[in-house]
């Protein structure tokens, strides 16, 4: 006899003798089957007795071993029927006097499950295969595959999408030998009876999660296959073995799904908002309807997401400086419209701001003392929203291109004029240019012409480095810039009296506009200093006086500290 079953169960089996019965004589004994010695034998696995001592009897349980063997009918069970009656002597009849060994096969069987892929990433449009056998190789059946407790996010990743659909399914057209059904697509059947199976599971978002578990029905049972090498029934897609519903694949899948504990450089507030899963699932920064790897974030680093508005142009871009890098923020530049699930810090360029101007005393010291109108601005932000923080296009325009000294004669000294014009802005020490005191008048030691007393000779000019003479305005476009005395594009900070030599500081407009945007950044993120707002750090870009351009690489350690990132 043939029985089948699956492993690590009871089977029980009974014999049937098939030799002829022993013939006897009418009025004796009658010699029944029951007569008969039935002693047992297994191959694989155990006995226990049902029936007789030891391992005699018609029945007995054997226990199928635990692991199916390699080929079909590999584990055995042998039994011997041995003749054990007696005919007296002198009496008539036949008997069989030979024993019979028969063997009893039994087909165990088992099914087993693939993990998913040690090195998958789930995508918004990417496919892994999952793969379920039969075991021994011989054996047949009907492998059904079932997609189930996973998830159904919000679109395709933290703020791209509308979907709600399932994220793992199974498409028909990517199936080989299977047919899809069940809700949502998460049912997967062979069509025919096979050994071993394959099918592939569609993801449709970069957080995508969920458990398969395949089912073989052979030998007339069901069995859900367990994992290969361990006795899980089911196995997680991606690979989870942490189960934390992020890929065990992913740089940083060091931590619960719910984790949000970043840091920055001398900040208390850890956190930005976005847990290890959503940091993971993903932010479509530049609006390609992908995320690349840089754009799973880093669960360790807040991060800031920035866009500019009206940049470009005639205007420099949008550009921060390294302050926040520094500070180990990590800034994004958002591409597209503001999305769910994160702030977005907006910079706009505002077509505000006024000309240059020229200070008098008190404020500040030498006699080219010019300023200019606010270049930017920003509220402060706070633990729940960002400031909004803007830049002024026209008075950053004008820091640029307002002139209001015309380039004539270069005053030397008393009664002495040095030829043409020379394109730059004269030292005033030892004084070259007319107005030395830059008072608006010319006094009595600053000629105009070679010995006369100061005089207009009737153009509305003073002649040298000086601005039109047009009443209380200023015209401002003239030759030469105070903000740029050495008339080479790029400007230096008011006041400078000198004309700059190779390895001074002198700003291109693109630099000056990056270090505006970063410093209003930062009263954005919540930077609200002593002074003003203002920090009494010199070489942080939050330093309360403008003594350079180049100071958006650094957040002075106070300033670090004041900075509140989040992501409601």
């Amino acid at each position: 006899m043939r029985c089948q079953d699956i492993c690590g169960t009871e089977v029980a089996c009974s014999c049937t003798q098939e030799s002829n019965t022993d013939k006897r004589v009418a009025g004796e004994t009658t010699y029944h089957a029951d007569d008969l010695t039935y002693t047992w034998s297994a191959s694989r696995g155990s006995w226990k007795e049902k029936e007789g001592p030891d391992n005699e009897g018609r029945n007995v349980t054997w226990i199928a071993p635990d692991t199916p063997s390699a080929s079909v009918n590999a584990d055995w069970i042998k039994v011997m029927i041995t003749d054990a009656a007696v005919i007296p002597p002198g009496e008539s009849g036949d008997r069989d006097d030979e024993d019979e060994t028969d063997t009893i096969y039994v087909t165990v069987w088992d099914a087993e499950i693939e993990k998913c892929s040690s090195g998958w990433l789930p995508t918004k449009d990417g496919t892994t295969d999952i793969t379920a056998r039969i075991k021994p190789t011989g054996v047949t059946g009907t492998i059904k595959f079932t997609l189930y407790d996973h998830s159904s996010e919000l679109g395709y990743c933290i703020n791209r999408g509308m979907e709600t659909s399932k994220d793992l399914q199974f498409v028909q057209d990517e199936q080989t030998g299977f047919t899809v059904g069940g809700t949502q697509n998460c049912e997967a059947t062979s069509d025919t009876e096979i050994n071993s199976g394959t099918v592939t599971v569609h993801s449709y978002d970069y957080g995508a999660y969920g458990q398969i578990k395949a089912e073989a029905t052979a030998c007339g049972s069901t069995k859900t296959a367990h994992v290969v090498g361990g006795e899980a029934e089911f196995v997680r897609i991606p690979r989870d073995d942490d189960d934390n519903q992020i890929s065990d694949a992913w740089t940083y899948n060091t931590g619960g799904a719910d984790d949000d504990a970043d840091t920055s450089l001398n900040n208390q507030h850890n956190g930005d908002g976005l847990t290890r899963y959503e940091e993971y699932r993903g932010v479509d920064i530049n609006d390609n309807q992908e995320i690349s790897a840089s754009e799973r974030l880093n669960p360790n680093r807040k991060d800031l997401f920035v866009q500019g508005s009206g940049f470009g142009g005639d205007f420099p871009a949008f550009a921060y400086g390294n302050a926040f890098a520094e500070a180990q923020i990590e800034v994004h530049e958002f591409v597209g419209p503001q999305d769910r699930y994160i702030d977005l810090l907006v910079v706009t360029l505002s077509d505000t701001g006024d000309h240059i101007y020229r200070r008098g005393a008190p404020f500040g010291s030498g006699v080219r003392n010019w300023c200019w109108s606010t270049k930017g601005s920003s509220t402060v932000g706070d633990a729940n929203n960002y400031g909004s923080p803007q830049v002024n296009k026209k008075a950053t325009n004008y820091y640029f291109s307002d002139n209001p000294h015309a380039d004539e004669n270069t005053w030397t000294a008393v009664g002495q004029w040095a030829g043409a014009p020379n394109g730059v802005l004269d030292p005033v020490n030892p004084e070259r240019v007319e107005d030395t005191n830059d008072n608006g008048v010319l006094d009595g030691n600053e000629k105009d012409g070679a010995t006369s007393a100061p005089t207009d000779d009737g153009d509305n000019d003073f002649d040298g480095d000086y601005p039109v003479k047009s009443g209380a305005t200023w015209d401002w476009n003239q030759e030469l810039s105070p903000m740029d005395i050495d008339n080479d594009g790029k400007v230096e900070l008011p006041m400078d009296n000198q004309v700059p030599v190779p390895g001074d500081d002198e700003y291109t407009k693109a630099q000056a506009v990056r270090h505006t945007i970063t410093h209003e950044m930062g009263h954005a993120v919540g930077i609200d200093g002593p002074f003003d707002s203002h920090c009494d750090d010199d070489t942080c870009v939050m330093y309360r006086f403008s003594n350079n351009w180049k100071r958006d690489g650094h957040f002075c350690n106070d300033c670090r500290g004041m900075v509140l990132i989040h992501n409601n």
